[in-house]
């Protein structure tokens, strides 16, 4: 089986200048170094969106890596939009609805985590785990005086590079007090803190993920298996309880019958 893969793009990185788009360099710089740090990994490559290999758009609507996409990587900078802008290699901005981003990437066979570097919102966070996507690394863009969102996020990319899962990386990275298990004010909704205070009313930095995926904390880059949804525990017991009702009512009608059958042979 091919190594998986981290596939590095931009978001939201168009300007409209003289009537010509534009992308933003810096943002397009962060996914080249990050790319350059992250070459060498032992259990997965990282794959830089560009001329050599293919743009987000061309990836989410059936490219050629999807089937080894472990991590999507998004760098970006937030906007007030319910959408997100993706190059197609044309340098025109291709918009696509929070909801039609998720649909796309929930058809990635291997996707274990969606990067939201730099552009991640509570709407867009909410919108991408109610698509199906097993869990979100969830930045927003810093400020001069706070630490780079991209650093440390290499570090856990070089963690899951190496074998460790998500939950073993963002230990390992940010420190096990520091990425406590925190609720959210959505039902379901969880998240391992980045260890980074925000003011009120900004994202969290943070892991997110729904409880009914919460074994994707021990997924591992290399890990076969996929990641799916399971369902509520009081579904489950609600149907095994249903079950064993009709299991019983089944068994009374079989004594039912038998006695009839009895009478009958015997009148």
């Amino acid at each position: 089986m091919s190594l998986p893969i981290i596939f590095l793009a931009c978001a939201n990185h168009f300007l409209k200048r003289k009537g010509k788009w534009i992308s933003l360099s810096y943002l397009n710089q962060e996914i080249e170094e990050l790319n350059k740090e992250l070459q060498g990994l032992e259990q997965a490559t990282p794959v830089k969106e560009g001329d050599d290999s293919e743009y987000a758009y061309e990836l989410l609507t059936g490219g050629k890596f999807m089937e080894n996409i472990a991590i999507f990587h998004l760098s970006g900078k937030l906007t007030n939009s319910d959408k997100i802008a993706f190059d197609a290699g044309d340098n025109v901005p291709i918009e696509l609805s929070f909801e039609q981003v998720g649909l796309l990437l929930k058809a990635f066979p291997r996707l274990c985590m969606v990067t939201l570097n730099g552009l991640a919102t509570k709407e867009l966070v909410i919108s991408l785990l109610n698509s199906g996507i097993p869990s979100i690394l969830a930045t927003t863009r810093a400020t001069a005086s706070e630490p780079k969102p991209q650093e440390t996020v290499q570090k856990i990319y070089q963690a899951l590079g190496s074998g460790k899962s998500l939950q073993t990386a963002m230990d390992e990275v940010v420190g096990k007090e520091e990425a406590e298990e925190i609720s959210t004010d959505q039902e379901g909704i969880q998240y391992l803190s980045l260890g980074y205070q925000r003011e009120d009313g900004e994202l969290p930095w943070g892991l997110y993920f729904k409880d009914s995926f919460r074994k994707i904390l021990e997924r591992t880059l290399d890990a076969p298996d996929i990641i799916t949804e399971s369902e509520p525990q009081t579904q489950s017991k609600q149907f095994r309880f249903k079950n064993g009702k009709s299991m019983a009512t089944w068994k009374i009608l079989a004594i039912v019958v038998g006695v009839l059958m009895a009478l009958i042979a015997f009148f």
